[in-house]
């Protein structure tokens, strides 16, 4: 199968570039301290990397790749999430929401060696009421792709 085109419009395609969009299916889900969100579906994910069992993405080579979330949260006490690559937590994300739900969301460049594993965990304390979403709009998603 062809891994790369350049169309005759000028535009570069990479069908099999390694990439993966994964939700979650609980609603007001309790996170223990360090505990990981369970995103267990899948939307895509080209090349088969994330496991829907660990909620984690594992590089299949080495390489920078661009890594989103959105986690919804129905409350409003304060909560960290981080970035796990492996067993350290490389980025966070701190609120202090003022009344209501509130979503963290981050965007971020990894840098990752081939077999190196990635999800996102409840960081310094635990968080209340994860919601996925429904099945036809999932609020809460990770996802990234691989940049080279």
């Amino acid at each position: 199968s062809e891994k790369f085109h350049i169309h005759s419009t000028g535009y570069i395609t990479k069908p099999d570039t390694v990439n993966f969009l994964a939700t979650a299916s609980g609603n007001n889900v309790d996170i223990g301290s360090g505990g990981t969100f369970p995103f267990n579906t899948e939307e895509y994910d080209v090349g088969g990397n994330f496991n829907t069992s660990t909620y984690s993405f594992v590089a299949p080579v080495t390489g920078n790749y661009f890594i989103f979330y959105q986690i919804y949260r129905n409350s409003s006490t304060s909560a960290e999430i981080a970035i796990y690559r492996n067993s350290d937590a490389i980025r966070r994300n701190k609120c202090q929401p003022n009344g209501g739900d509130f979503i963290f969301a981050q965007s971020t460049v990894v840098n990752m060696t081939a077999g190196q594993s990635l999800n996102l965990r409840s960081y310094n304390g635990a968080m209340d009421n994860f919601y996925g979403g429904s099945s036809s709009q999932r609020e809460s998603h990770f996802g990234g792709y691989l940049l080279g």
